[in-house]
């Protein structure tokens, strides 16, 4: 649709008192109830109460995850340098999303932005939009539209801060903007998003490649050499020594210590990412004769189509599976699930995770609903801590991508080839591999070199 001459995609890319009693008081004594204190009326910022509620939430809980990141001596996340381009979003758009839930709409301009498209390009835009939302398609995977969104209100900010116009992107407007990223700490990785977004969204309004002049061309190649690097941190290995350590500190009596064992060994077999591991189905495993299993993967980040991909599970794994499925809900269909909580006056209990403390029995989803949904990504890395800080593992960090990371570097260790890493993983080359066991690949090599030289010399 279009509003005030922007056009919109009509889908989404998506403290208490001592009790008293009459007894307290004298017979003389007249009880007048003190005023209620006036409350103080809501901001005018034209947001629905829901809508504030929700901004509130979501700030505080970016609070938390920032400090819970300085508590685990993590680098501390850059801070958007487009603060105030936020505020004139908030202040100024009815229904502003941070574009950090999911169905946020790709939108190209808003309400106090300014855009320099034609008359062509808004009609040819419009129809392309119109037919994908007929036919329900967007062409991107959830997490994509996602982040594709919160890179355009990212720009946006900056937009309403400066002035530029949203779409076509101007190369001034581009240097400006990236230079002020790069100022305040984002990585190439970010900015090179940000390049596939702004490639993308501008295709559907017919706008050109942000670096197509040579100008730009050139400007980005000396920011790449000059300021940013393409080397990306690499996530803690989580090798299969660390698992076993995990196994130890288990409770057998706990829901969430076991859901969490088997949550850690099949990512650990299975080389998983964290979205193909909370997508793992019941009905997809196979319990083989000799106690080890098979599970398909119907689905992956290089596997967009479906093919699938069979993978092995190992005995230990098939035990922590079949001791999980013995307290699970029966009527759950994704391999992992959350585990109800109920409340406890423990001190200790209280000290940790609330998923921790659960009882047995209170696993169960509420009467007269169906089966649990499957975790979110965010519960692989969460399983991992828990596990490892239980074990003395704590400092290591662990995250979504530790179990991949330490599977490739053990089979480097045990003399397998990258082309069998790559297979085992579901990399479409060798480069990851290959970067995963890069330190392992160095040791050997290493040592490797000096005992030829130093038996030679002998």
């Amino acid at each position: 649709m279009l509003a005030g001459g922007i056009l919109t995609p009509s889908f989404t890319l998506n403290e208490g008192a001592d009790s008293v009693s009459e007894d307290d008081f004298d017979d003389d004594y007249e009880f007048q109830a003190e005023p209620a204190a006036e409350r103080t009326p809501p901001p005018d910022d034209g947001l629905a109460p829901q809508e504030r509620r929700r901004l509130k939430r979501n700030a505080r809980l970016r609070r938390q995850r920032e400090a819970k990141r300085l508590a685990q001596g993590k680098p501390k996340r850059p801070s958007t340098p487009f603060k105030r381009g936020y505020a004139i979003l908030r202040g100024r758009a009815a229904g502003f999303d941070e574009a950090v839930e999911t169905g946020t709409d790709l939108t190209v301009a808003g309400e106090g932005l300014r855009h320099a498209l034609s008359a062509e390009q808004l009609d040819a835009a419009r129809e392309v939009f119109e037919a994908m939302g007929r036919r329900g398609n967007t062409g991107f995977a959830a997490n994509t539209r996602r982040a594709m969104a919160a890179d355009m209100l990212h720009w946006k900010a900056f937009c309403a801060e400066t002035g530029h116009a949203v779409l076509p992107i101007d190369e001034e407007g581009l240097k400006r903007f990236f230079d002020a990223l790069v100022d305040a700490g984002y990585k190439r990785g970010t900015l090179e998003h940000l390049l596939f977004t702004f490639r993308t969204v501008g295709r559907f309004y017919g706008c050109a490649d942000p670096l197509a002049s040579r100008s730009a061309w050139a400007y980005w190649r000396d920011l790449c050499r000059e300021r940013l690097s393409a080397r990306s941190k690499q996530a803690t290995g989580l090798l299969l020594k660390h698992v076993d350590a995990m196994a130890q500190v288990v409770d057998g009596s706990n829901p969430v210590d076991l859901r969490d064992l088997a949550m850690v060994r099949v990512c650990y077999d299975l080389m998983t990412r964290p979205s193909e591991l909370v997508s793992l189905r019941w009905a997809d495993l196979t319990d083989e004769d000799n106690g080890e299993g098979l599970i398909l993967i119907e689905r992956s980040k290089t596997d967009q189509h479906g093919v699938g991909h069979m993978g092995y599970l190992s005995q230990p794994t098939m035990a922590s599976l079949r001791d999980w499925k013995a307290v699970c809900d029966p009527r759950a269909e994704p391999l992992f699930h959350a585990v109800r909580t109920v409340g406890t006056a423990d001190w200790e209990a209280k000290q940790r995770p609330a998923e921790e403390v659960a009882l047995p029995g209170s696993f169960a989803a509420p009467a007269g609903k169906g089966g649990p949904p499957a975790l979110t990504v965010k519960a692989v890395a969460a399983a991992m801590q828990r596990l490892a800080t239980r074990a003395g593992l704590g400092t290591l960090n662990f995250s979504g991508h530790s179990a991949r990371v330490g599977a490739a570097q053990d089979m480097v260790d045990a003399g397998v080839s990258l082309l069998e890493v790559m297979h085992q993983g579901r990399w479409k080359s060798t480069a990851m591999p290959a970067r995963y066991a890069e330190n392992r690949n160095a040791i050997n090599a290493g040592r490797s070199r000096f005992d030829k030289v130093r038996g030679k010399t002998m």
